[in-house]
């Protein structure tokens, strides 16, 4: 492998390194046996029991969830943890997995390591992306319910590669831990709302000319929680592009050093691959224990693919000048980022303006049409699924708390 050099980075370098590390998706066969230590948000903390006031057993958190762990798989696969973390990163990749259940126990498939998510990546299972369909999918409900199933079993996921400093860290017994030298990390991000929240600052960077080992990023985690009750943590990050860090040597061989882990990922990934799903023996370093917290709406459906073409109807062939959604809302929210993906086709057109115009989100959906505003759009704007908002166009379910006066305001709006 040819390595590209951090040092002495000139001006025609910049774009050939960021692309080296992964940074473009975001601006625009061996085994796999590292030991390369894994980095993640503790959903549940770690539970003890102590003697207090004579009474035995008392049960107590010793260590609070929501903190960082730091699983040392290059040692002795002790975990650490700490509440706040700074990080620096080297590398990002892009990748698909699906956890497979088999009784009472389960296997990852997993695809390779990609700069970004635009073209097929195969599969442990012998596939590409596993399962995931390269189709756009306008209308997910009328899907079977095993496609479905299956859709919403696939993550996208945001890998990271880079050095962690522990200067507050604690173990399983909530004693204090020296650590003297930051430690290397791969983490894993396949929440939806976290694989949004880590890539803002790799926007910024990217924006800024700068590559991601210049730069420190602070982690904290904030507290969420599902209809259920269940409570999960989400990473609040922040990015430091002022004080910058210079590039050594020892910086080169850390970068090689994640691309070599990388490509040995994947060799393994394609090993796996070639025997078309005859092995179902899972490496323990290249599919951990299931701990992530389940998205509670249907995951994206769809990778990007080329945009369907739009099918008019003679309503638009007259249309009154169209509405941009995001300079509509411009004064309403100046943070919010707009991902345009158009297209309705004509009987989708065609169930909206069959269902009841009583319901706000038939309404919202009859102008979203009218103005040429697409789903995906509004998705985002609202922080819902795609399938939500599908479901609210056609009628099929009505638009309830905490969206109700986002979506009353919002539909005002577009009749301005």
């Amino acid at each position: 492998m040819s390595n590209l050099s951090l040092t002495n980075v000139s001006e025609s370098d910049l774009n050939a390194l960021a692309k080296a590390m992964g940074m473009s998706a975001d601006a625009t066969a061996k085994k796999q046996g590292s030991t390369l230590p894994r980095l993640k948000i503790d959903h549940k903390g770690v539970e003890g029991t102590a003697t207090i006031k004579g009474k035995q057993n008392v049960p107590y958190q010793v260590v609070e969830a929501g903190q960082f762990c730091l699983e040392r798989l290059d040692t002795d696969g002790s975990k650490i943890y700490q509440e706040n973390l700074s990080i620096r990163l080297f590398n990002q990749r892009f990748m698909y997995k699906r956890y497979v259940r088999d009784g009472e126990s389960g296997r990852y498939v997993k695809s390779v390591m990609g700069l970004d998510l635009k073209s097929d990546l195969q599969d442990t299972d012998g596939g590409v992306n596993c399962g995931r369909s390269s189709k756009y999918i306008e209308d997910f409900d009328s899907l079977p319910q095993e496609t479905k199933d299956l859709m919403k079993s696939i993550k996208r996921v945001r890998v990271l590669f880079g050095l962690a400093t522990f200067n507050q860290a604690t173990n399983e017994k909530g004693e204090t831990v020296s650590v003297v030298e930051p430690i290397p990390f791969v983490w894993e991000v396949d929440n939806r709302d976290a694989f949004k929240t880590l890539g803002v600052p790799i926007n910024k960077m990217v924006t800024k000319n700068l590559i991601l080992p210049q730069c420190e990023l602070k982690l904290s985690t904030e507290e969420k929680s599902v209809p259920s009750g269940i409570k999960f943590y989400l990473p609040k990050v922040s990015i430091d592009t002022e004080n910058l860090f210079d590039l050594s040597k020892e910086d080169q061989t850390t970068f090689n050093d994640f691309n070599e882990w990388v490509n040995s990922y994947n060799n393994w990934v394609l090993s796996q691959s070639s025997k078309s799903s005859d092995s179902t023996t899972v490496d323990v370093d290249v599919a951990e224990d299931v701990e992530d917290v389940e998205d509670v709406e249907v995951k994206e459906l769809t990778k990007p693919v080329k945009e369907p073409k739009k099918v008019k109807t003679k309503k638009e062939e007259a249309p009154a000048p169209k509405k941009d959604l995001g300079k509509i809302l411009d004064e309403w929210d100046d943070d919010e980022e707009w991902y345009m993906s158009k297209g309705y086709s004509k009987n989708f057109i065609d169930t909206i303006e069959g269902a009841d115009k009583g319901l706000l989100g038939v309404q919202l959906g009859s102008m979203c049409v009218k103005n040429d505003i697409p789903v995906t759009d509004v998705a985002e704007f609202l922080e819902v699924s795609r399938m939500t908002v599908y479901n609210w166009f056609k009628g099929s379910t009505k638009v309830c708390e905490p969206h109700l006066q986002k979506v009353e305001k919002l539909v005002s709006k577009l009749k301005d």
